[in-house]
């Protein structure tokens, strides 16, 4: 399962990079679906973080491994992102009013989905189900909106609100 490591400019969607850049990963920074401060695995031994408007993609391995960056269509930022390893799927919330939810096939990084519809500050966290088709967002303040999503099917499983917030 230990592919060809990721290089920075290999995707149409992704910034590209001349030196590719490389972090290091503490054991408290894994935790699925924390979007500034958090880390997913997306496969086996690569990495997803967010880093500003860019979903950061790498190994976990020594230092001095490439990184892949895939640049989110607004200029905002990114809010939260999540990975299902088992999928072989990601997705993130931008940042902004109304903010859209991408999903994205790996190793292909292609665009699977864009759900819209969820809520209308910011989405705070995300999350896949294990396995199935679904995808958790929770909004902030003040709609607090819970929403399951068929990420497939682009559609609303279930719609509630949180009683309380992010």
């Amino acid at each position: 399962q230990n592919g060809p490591p990721l290089v920075g400019g290999a995707h149409t969607r992704g910034a590209a990079m001349d030196a590719p850049l490389t972090w290091s990963v503490q054991r408290d920074m894994l935790s699925t679906g924390r979007a500034t401060g958090g880390a997913a695995y997306v496969e086996d031994k690569t990495l997803m973080m967010v880093s500003g408007a860019c979903i950061k993609l790498g190994s976990d391995a020594a230092l001095g491994a490439p990184a892949t960056f895939m640049a989110c269509q607004t200029p905002h930022g990114i809010s939260v992102a999540t990975a299902n390893w088992r999928a072989k799927v990601l997705a993130f919330a931008e940042k902004g009013i109304r903010p859209a939810i991408y999903v994205h096939s790996f190793p292909s990084l292609e665009l699977m989905g864009k759900l819209e519809g969820s809520a209308e500050l910011e989405i705070c966290a995300l999350s896949f189900a294990r396995n199935k088709t679904w995808l958790v967002s929770l909004g902030r303040e003040p709609d607090l909106s819970f929403c399951v999503w068929d990420w497939n099917a682009r559609t609303v499983v279930a719609r509630s609100t949180a009683l309380t917030p992010c």
